[in-house]
């Protein structure tokens, strides 16, 4: 069964509507397990059918991509994809992509098991309503400054979102606009968080000597090598 399932013969029996194979959990598990789309061959009452998909999300969360409708509007199961991979949020349905309280549990449920980077695609493929949420923006900032380059525009053009966000981040300035890169009151309080954030600073309040010297006062003498402060300013 073992060899079978890894087998290009094993596809090609899946795909027999004759075969009766697509309705085999254990054929269609290992299936899965080796061959990334073959759950589009699985019979329909296996792709709606919840305790069979959530197995199959923990083996591969792309899976989630040929589930029947029902199963991509199940939280259960679609926590369990998004849990092996953030990316399978992508393949949920929008009613769960556009629920508050279900993204930002997801942001919870990925506390501590997967890394910062992966936060960011949760945004990623959250609903438009959800990337203007400022509550919820800044829940996957504090974990991922990448996180903002999800955001609604408007949300990235807004000081007072802006000092919230670099208050949880400094290098949540890499996806500010440009006129909050070049507002004061955003780029002290990013470069205070973290000094390295001074590159996203606007090229005018690099020059500004309150802005420079606060990051020359954060940084650290490995991370921040590359900030000039001029020498007047030190005194």
């Amino acid at each position: 069964l073992v060899a079978l399932q890894k087998s290009k013969l094993a596809l090609s029996w899946l795909r027999s509507p004759t075969s009766g194979a697509g309705d085999n959990e254990a054929l269609i598990v290992g299936a899965v397990a080796n061959t990334r789309d073959s759950l589009v061959y699985a019979s329909s009452r296996l792709k709606g059918y919840p305790e069979f998909m959530k197995q199959i999300v923990k083996i591969n969360a792309h899976a989630l991509k040929h589930a029947s409708p029902n199963i991509k509007n199940d939280p259960m199961v679609v926590f369990a994809a998004v849990k092996a991979n953030p990316d399978s949020l992508e393949h949920a349905s929008e009613q769960l992509k556009s629920d508050r309280a279900f993204v930002l549990k997801i942001l919870g449920i990925l506390e501590g098991v997967r890394s910062g980077a992966q936060y960011g695609r949760v945004l990623q493929f959250a609903s438009d309503s959800l990337k203007c949420d400022p509550e919820l923006v800044l829940a996957a900032v504090e974990r991922d400054p990448n996180a903002l380059q999800y955001a609604a525009k408007a949300l990235k053009d807004d000081t007072a979102f802006m000092q919230q966000a670099v208050h949880k981040d400094g290098l949540a300035l890499k996806h500010a606009s440009r006129g909050c890169k070049d507002t004061f009151s955003v780029a002290i309080d990013a470069v205070a968080q973290d000094a390295e954030a001074f590159m996203y600073v606007s090229p005018r309040l690099q020059h500004d000597r309150e802005v420079a010297l606060s990051c020359a006062a954060h940084c650290s003498s490995h991370s921040c090598k590359w900030i000039r402060v001029r020498p007047q300013w030190r005194e």
